[in-house]
């Protein structure tokens, strides 16, 4: 009976639901504004993949990859039909159907199946993003890297990814222990193995950093763009001796706790240039060179920071041992590996940073 049937209608953002007439089949045709159908679009992008591969497989062998491909493509299309229903149509163009078909055939041959996740945040931005753009041209390579690459060697991308691009502001305790532990999270013993960048760097992954250069120490990088992190805490009377002032109160616009001892205090600002112009706001110019020296005194060495990151984490004197590697310092990760090292946090932290924020 009619009133039997179960009828369930969804789209995306800018779609149009459109009911099939036969209710017997309870069938939900969903078209995006171009006009194609989730159908279609799945039809498209599977006939890619069957002609261009049927014919190199047994008949067993072909049964197996072709379910892997429709799993791949049914779970993008409903991810892009969500997420990107308007840029849908763009399935019609070549160059996206060669793209596709590589994730297709990378999938297809992954006997863990670990790698779909990553295939189709690449493929929904693949989707979108601007015609022979350098944007497009790295997620093309990243499409054919995928396969190529272990879980492990995935991580050791993020891992280098986030020494530099960390996406959370670090101005903040909480995140500065979040960063550590992430990183402690990553770390695998394998990352100090010859063949782990030998390999990353055959695939294109990685490449060298060219002439003498090396990669700053994550202690480095904190004391030179956070020091204020890093500040190691004073007394009221410390401070009044230090700025030689008669109250505190003078300069209590600019002092907070201390954000590793609540009983101390230190100075609220992430780095001279955020003290300076607290400095002027509050009208503090008569003090302002004591003040500034009072900063730079109290940030902690390298040294001490190094320490202060063990603290948080005792992993962390694995991690940093990593920079005393000449053959780690002195390489950094292609455009189209950090497409893969962002896939893959992405995947890890169910986060959804953008590949254009960091590829331009």
């Amino acid at each position: 009976m009619m009133n039997d049937v179960e009828v369930k209608q969804s789209g995306g953002k800018n779609s149009e639901n459109i009911q099939n007439n036969d209710m017997s089949k309870n069938n939900i045709i969903i078209y995006n504004q171009s006009g194609l159908s989730l159908e279609e679009a799945k039809t498209i992008a599977l006939d890619v993949y069957k002609a261009e591969e049927a014919k190199k497989y047994s008949d067993e062998s072909w049964e197996i990859t072709k379910r892997r491909v429709e799993e791949l493509v049914t779970d993008f299309l409903k991810q892009a039909f969500d997420e990107t229903p308007n840029h849908i149509q763009n399935l019609k163009k070549p160059s996206v159907q060669q793209s596709f078909l590589n994730a297709e055939k990378g999938y297809a041959s992954d006997e863990t199946g670990t790698t779909k996740n990553n295939y189709i945040d690449i493929m929904k931005s693949r989707l979108c993003v601007e015609d022979r753009s350098i944007l497009q041209i790295f997620e093309d390579e990243a499409i054919k890297l995928v396969e190529k690459l272990t879980k492990s060697q995935m991580n050791y991308l993020t891992f280098m990814f986030l020494t530099y691009s960390y996406p959370k502001p670090l101005n903040d305790i909480r995140n500065v222990i979040d960063y550590c532990n992430k990183l402690c999270e990553l770390y695998d013993i394998s990352f100090k193995k010859d063949i782990t960048l030998i390999s990353l760097e055959a695939v294109g992954a990685c490449t060298p950093l060219g002439g003498a250069r090396s990669m700053k120490t994550i202690q480095q990088r904190f004391r030179e763009m956070i020091p204020g992190m890093f500040y190691k805490g004073q007394t009221s009377e410390e401070i009044i001796n230090e700025l030689e002032i008669d109250d505190i109160k003078i300069i209590q616009p600019v002092l907070t706790k201390h954000v590793w001892n609540n009983a101390l205090l230190q100075i609220d600002a992430l780095n001279l240039e955020t003290l300076k112009t607290s400095i002027k706001k509050y009208e503090l110019n008569f003090i302002e060179d004591k003040l500034v020296n009072m900063f730079n005194k109290q940030i902690m060495n390298e040294s001490e920071i190094k320490n202060r990151l063990i603290e948080i984490n005792q992993k962390m004197q694995e991690v940093l041992s990593l920079w005393d590697d000449n053959e780690f310092n002195s390489r950094r990760i292609t455009p189209q590996g950090e497409i893969i090292a962002i896939s893959n946090y992405n995947n890890l932290y169910n986060d959804n940073l953008k590949f254009e924020k960091y590829i331009n």
